[in-house]
């Protein structure tokens, strides 16, 4: 059997997230349909990270395993000749034998954009949350820097998250302000636990309000509160934009 590694992009709006659900079309059904239509086989992708519903991603990694010859090179224009517009594959490999997309990433980044003006940006309406009250950036900036570190994350996931446990570390956290409006949040760890950058930003955004102080991040941290955290963040602002390995494959 052969070991294919894909990096994909994609458009989340009109997706149940990327894993398979019983009901509603996800990225991964999507990808195992297209594949399975020209492979003439069934198809099982592992993903480096599940993200929800509503969720981008630049360059997500999944593997599957094949017993077809089939050169990389077609399969990567079959698949992109039969993928709906909104999901496309940029690179497609051979992998080792035992890589594995989700076990052997060492780390995850993803960005989250917030358009803060009084009028919504038209082109950006699916792919950033419009705040417009205006911010304090540096209070911001100042609390996303308190996530830097090894923390238990239970009061930003989900109750069924912190069952398994909500330990992360955060290798870097930054906002930057990025002129004409935007704002974009940068966060790289060793992984995230359910819905943690939306439930972040959702409070960070509130310490941009006036609503909290920065240093409520940390107590947050300490706390691990889930009822005293910000609203969570829309799912349209955040994308998903590297997985690193310690291997190319």
């Amino acid at each position: 059997m052969r070991n294919i590694r894909l990096v994909i992009a994609y458009d989340g709006t009109a997706y149940q997230g990327f894993q398979k659900q019983p009901h509603g079309s996800t990225v991964q059904s999507e990808l195992e349909k297209a594949l399975e239509k020209f492979l003439r086989e069934p198809v099982r992708i592992i993903g480096a990270s599940r993200t929800d519903a509503g969720v981008h991603a630049v360059a997500q990694v999944v593997n599957f395993e094949t017993g077809k010859s089939m050169p990389v090179a077609r399969i990567k224009a079959s698949l992109n000749g039969i993928l709906p517009p909104d999901i496309k594959a940029s690179r497609v490999e051979e992998a080792d034998p035992d890589f594995h997309a989700r076990r052997d990433a060492t780390a995850r980044e993803y960005e989250y954009y917030i358009w803060n003006a009084d009028f919504q940006n038209v082109f950006r309406r699916d792919y950033a949350y419009h705040v417009p009250e205006k911010l304090d950036r540096k209070a911001m900036a100042e609390a996303v820097g308190f996530i830097e570190g090894t923390h238990d994350f239970k009061a930003f996931c989900v109750a069924e998250s912190a069952v398994k446990g909500c330990v992360r570390t955060v290798y870097s956290a930054v906002l930057k302000d990025e002129g004409d409006h935007l704002l974009t949040v940068y966060i790289k760890a060793n992984s995230f636990v359910h819905q943690m950058v939306r439930s972040i930003i959702g409070t960070v955004v509130e310490v941009g309000l006036g609503k909290r102080d920065p240093g409520s991040i940390m107590e947050l941290l300490e706390n691990r509160d889930r009822s005293s955290v910000g609203k969570t963040a829309p799912a349209r602002g955040l994308f998903l934009t590297k997985i690193e390995y310690r291997r190319t494959c």
